[in-house]
């Protein structure tokens, strides 16, 4: 089931996101845990790359489901990982969204609600196209 996000929803749920990590760096240095702080800022810079080599892939229906898995009710996390950006302007991009969504559908009514589910997703060119690992 496709969720269409307005920009209001999207800078919502963006804020809330950033407020989490802040809060979680001022709070590693009000407990004076300054090395976890930094750790976090690491995790921060790290993802942040990775969205911004997900955006660059030339596939925005396939990287706007990504970006927002996390914001959906699915029964699961979702952490991914674009390993190089090129020559990915050759797949179709609606055929390969549609069918993470289906892969989404699946695990939603496969795994345990209440669990730590995670999944991961790496993304890296191959010999042959493209290699997607889940």
């Amino acid at each position: 089931m496709k969720k269409e996000w307005d920009t209001i929803e999207v800078l919502r749920h963006a804020r809330h996101d950033w407020m989490n990590k802040l809060q979680l760096i001022k709070g590693n240095l009000s407990l004076n845990k300054v090395d976890r702080a930094k750790e976090i800022i690491e995790e921060i810079i790290m993802e942040a790359r990775q969205d911004a080599k997900l955006s660059n892939l030339h596939l925005p229906q396939f990287a706007s489901k990504l970006l927002t898995c996390n914001w959906e009710n699915h029964h699961f996390q979702l952490e991914y990982e674009v390993m190089d950006s090129q020559n990915f302007h050759r797949l179709d991009d609606q055929l390969l969204t549609g069918w993470t969504e289906q892969l989404f559908d699946t695990l939603n009514s496969s795994i345990e609600q209440y669990q730590e589910n995670h999944l991961s997703v790496t993304i890296e060119p191959q010999e042959k196209g493209i290699g997607f690992f889940f």
